[in-house]
């Protein structure tokens, strides 16, 4: 999944972007279908930054309720996942430029995935130098929702095996 973030003060704040993800649960197994999984990284012009998950800033930002008017709030049907750079970014004169997101999700089980909604919400955390996410420190500048439909694939036909190996002994 890829998410495309651009700052949105020219104030030149030095904040921790982040990236907050709802993810639907399967209720037969009270965990989510898919499991967040690498790469996950927050590119600044071809600066790749590592993300980190941060459990303490989503629930800090939760109970807040910071997000809730981008559809991110405690909700029975999603499992939230907050991923955020492990140092701070400086906005400065770049509200015009935009850092591209990447978090890689995996289907769980053997189980088709049924038509769901995921919700992403962004923004940035404002800590005052003690790394604890205390209220009011972080604030949601955006959301949004999309769908999410993952299939099995489909079983090897014969033509598909046929095609394969004549691929592989050519060296293809």
């Amino acid at each position: 999944m890829r998410i495309r973030l651009q700052p949105w003060s020219q104030e030149g704040n030095r904040d921790y972007p982040f990236v907050i993800v709802g993810l639907p649960i399967n209720p037969d197994t009270s965990s989510p279908y898919v499991s967040v999984v690498s790469p996950k990284t927050f590119d600044t012009g071809g600066n790749f930054r590592p993300l980190v998950r941060d459990d303490g800033l989503r629930d800090q930002l939760l109970a807040d309720d910071n997000c809730s008017n981008y559809g991110i709030e405690t909700s029975t049907g999603f499992q939230y996942y907050l991923f955020r750079t492990g140092t701070p970014v400086n906005d400065q004169g770049r509200v015009a430029k935009y850092a591209m997101t990447k978090l890689g999700l995996k289907a769980k089980g053997t189980t088709e995935i049924p038509l769901s909604t995921v919700q992403i919400g962004s923004g940035g955390w404002e800590d005052d130098n003690d790394s604890i996410p205390e209220v009011d420190e972080a604030f949601c500048n955006a959301g949004s929702e999309t769908s999410m439909l993952i299939k099995q694939p489909a079983p090897a036909t014969r033509t598909y095996i046929r095609d394969l190996r004549r691929d592989l002994t050519r060296g293809r």
